[in-house]
Formats: structure tokens, C-alpha cells, sequence
């Protein structure tokens, strides 16, 4: 992997960062990766940081990789936020050449069963077990041609899509139907 994508590790900071609604700064934190469709939450953190190292600050087409934990997920940064860092959890990974790899792929890929296999075969640790940055540019990814790879990150991304508009219909039937069965119970009193 190494040879496709330039891996940071996430932003150390001194303090806890202090939630500011007006910040400039956007702190992305393991609690805003959500489940189960590995993106990012609408409202991280937002603090005041005045210095950050440009090498932390995200990038459209990034890909965060949270290397710490019981879960590896990757997800593609798309937010338009600005001025956006990933915490210490995580790896930053920007491709170097977006003619050769697409994130949208390496993203699929790292979450694909076979590659979350790979991912779970270098985990070390025994309280908190994670994915060191050298372990991780040593990790081997199929790359087929450019225009595979778009095809297979357009699929998932739309599958992604689908199954997220799926459950969101599941849960509005499900409460239509208790609200029904409740009218039930009133209209029969």
C-alpha cells in the first residue's frame, strides 16, 4: 500500500479540544465514524486550533483509516468542511498519483472482506490492539486498471446508498405500523 498512498498518523493534541460552535476547526474523533456504512457523522467537534500541521488537514478524497480498536473501518473523506483533522486513532491516507489508484477503491477495498481479513492479520495489542503505520504501507491491495477500479467504487458507493435508504424505509414502516397498532388500542377503549 505504501506505494499508492502517503499514510499520516492523526493529530495529537495536548489538550482535550474544547467544543466551540463558531471554530474553525473540525475534529474528527472515533465517535463520529458511523456504523454501518463506515462515513463520516454531519456535526463533529468544531474547536479553535490556530496551528495545525498542513500535512493534518484533510483533503477531499482522503481516506481515514481507523487504526486502533476492535474495528478497522475505512471511510473516504468528502465533507466540505474546510479546515478538518482526523485524531491520533486514525491514519490519514491520500493517494499519491490519482491516475494510478482511486481512494473511493482503496476505501471499498479496505473494508471489503478480504481486506478487512488482511487488516485483521496485523493487528497487535493486547488491551487496545491496532495497525501501526508500517504494517499498514506493508499491506498488499489487488490494483486493477483506473477504470475498474472507478466502476467498483461507484457500485459500492451505491450500494452504500441503497442500503442506507433501505433501513431509514425499515424504520418508518416499523413506526407507521406501531403507530397503527396504537390507534388500535385507542380507538377500542
Amino acid at each position: 500500500m505504501q506505494e499508492l498512498v502517503d499514510i499520516v498518523s492523526g493529530a495529537t493534541l495536548r489538550e482535550k479540544p474544547t467544543p466551540e460552535p463558531n471554530g474553525s476547526t473540525y475534529v474528527i474523533q472515533v465517535r463520529d465514524v458511523t456504523s454501518p456504512y463506515n462515513e463520516l457523522a454531519d456535526d463533529p467537534l468544531r474547536t479553535e486550533l490556530p496551528s495545525v500541521p498542513k500535512q493534518q488537514l484533510l483533503q477531499p478524497h482522503d481516506i481515514l483509516f481507523l487504526a486502533k480498536g476492535p474495528r478497522n473501518p475505512a471511510v473516504l473523506y468528502t465533507k466540505p468542511w474546510p479546515r478538518a483533522i482526523a485524531m491520533s486513532f486514525f491514519f490519514r491516507l491520500r493517494v499519491y498519483d490519482p491516475t494510478t489508484a482511486d481512494a473511493g477503491y482503496l476505501t471499498w477495498y479496505l473494508n471489503s472482506t478480504p481486506g478487512q481479513a488482511a487488516v485483521q492479520s496485523l493487528r497487535q495489542g493486547s488491551s487496545v490492539a491496532g495497525i501501526t503505520k508500517p504494517m499498514l504501507g506493508c499491506l498488499e491491495i489487488p490494483v486493477p486498471n483506473l477504470q475498474v477500479q472507478r466502476h467498483i467504487a461507484h457500485v459500492a458507493d451505491a450500494l452504500r446508498r441503497e442500503a442506507k435508504l433501505a433501513d431509514n424505509l425499515r424504520g418508518k414502516r416499523a413506526w407507521a405500523i406501531e403507530q397503527a397498532l396504537l390507534n388500535q388500542i385507542t380507538s377500542s377503549l
